[in-house]
Order: structure tokens, then C-alpha cells, then sequence
């Protein structure tokens, strides 16, 4: 990553401030349930919550689909000369609605 990428992480096409707010909600909140069991166990209480484990690995999948998402991001965007690591970091924060912007502008 040279410096001209690190200036570049505002020049990026962004995705609309609710999907940041929706997609990271949810997923900070999957985490959250994930790795503090306690929580987890206060929210059964008055709603339907599948199990530690599955919590746990939903949310692992969930990372593990961001990243893959991220990486896909980085490359397409390099090849278009494009700021890559700007848009990987947006990609793995918020998700398809990056990728979505990035292929946009490929077309």
C-alpha cells in the first residue's frame, strides 16, 4: 500500500450511510451474542436465539464472507487502478454493498 492509497481512502464511491449502520449493527451485534455468552443467555430469555455454537460460527462465516468479499475488492480494484486498499477496507466493513459500488464503476 503506498501513501497516494492511504490519501485516497475519502475518494471512493460509498454505499448509503443506513447500509453501514444496518449490515455493522447487526454484525456487531452477532458478535457481541457470540462471544459473551451471558448476553446471550439474558436475550433467550425473552426471544428465540439458536445456540452458543452456531452463534459462534455464524458469525465466524459471517467475518470469513467479508473477507473474502474484501480481498475479491482489493484485486478487481487494483486491476481498474483504482484505490485497492480503500476500497478492501470499505468491502470488509460493510459488505456486498461495496462490491456492489466497485463493479459499478468497473463497467
Amino acid at each position: 500500500m503506498g501513501n497516494n492509497e492511504v490519501m485516497n481512502l475519502g475518494d471512493i464511491d460509498r454505499p448509503a450511510w443506513w447500509y453501514f449502520a444496518g449490515l455493522d449493527g447487526a454484525l456487531l451485534a452477532l458478535g457481541l451474542l457470540a462471544c459473551i455468552p451471558s448476553w446471550a443467555a439474558q436475550v433467550r430469555d425473552s426471544l428465540w436465539l439458536p445456540s452458543q455454537g452456531l452463534l459462534i460460527g455464524l458469525f465466524i462465516a459471517a467475518l470469513l464472507v467479508h473477507l473474502g468479499e474484501a480481498l475479491f475488492a482489493y484485486s478487481r480494484a487494483k486491476a481498474a487502478e483504482l484505490p485497492a486498499f480503500a476500497w478492501a477496507l470499505q468491502t470488509f466493513v460493510v459488505g456486498f454493498p461495496s462490491l456492489r459500488k466497485l463493479l459499478a464503476q468497473e463497467a
